[in-house]
């Protein structure tokens, strides 16, 4: 069960992964799964959400993309608040992360 969620998530990230969303994808209860997956992964399901939106993101900073449209893309409504999320997890805005990104690319 947790397997098919985590999957889900990873396939769906630009989409909306509420615990409502995903219980209904596995036909179990929220407050189940909710409980099902801390145990078995150790990690809230918003917070195993969010790090996969930003690890995609990260991926996506390599490319072309607006900042603003890659938080879209990875699911996130508020570019202010994807700048922030990433931040608290990579320790630097997207911005930061994408322009050092570009410094360490050969000539």
């Amino acid at each position: 069960l947790v397997t098919e969620v985590c999957s889900y998530i990873r396939q769906n990230l630009g989409e909306t992964l509420s615990l409502e969303v995903l219980s209904r994808h596995v036909h179990v209860s929220p407050t189940y799964l909710s409980r099902l997956f801390k145990r078995e992964t150790g990690c809230a399901l918003n917070a195993y959400i969010s790090q996969h939106r930003v690890l995609r993101a990260m991926q996506l900073l390599e490319t072309h993309y607006k900042i603003i449209d890659i938080a879209g893309m990875v699911g996130f409504e508020n570019a202010k608040y994807f700048s922030q999320v990433f931040r608290r997890q990579v320790g630097k805005t997207p911005q930061q992360y994408r322009l050092e990104l570009r410094k360490e690319e050969p000539l």
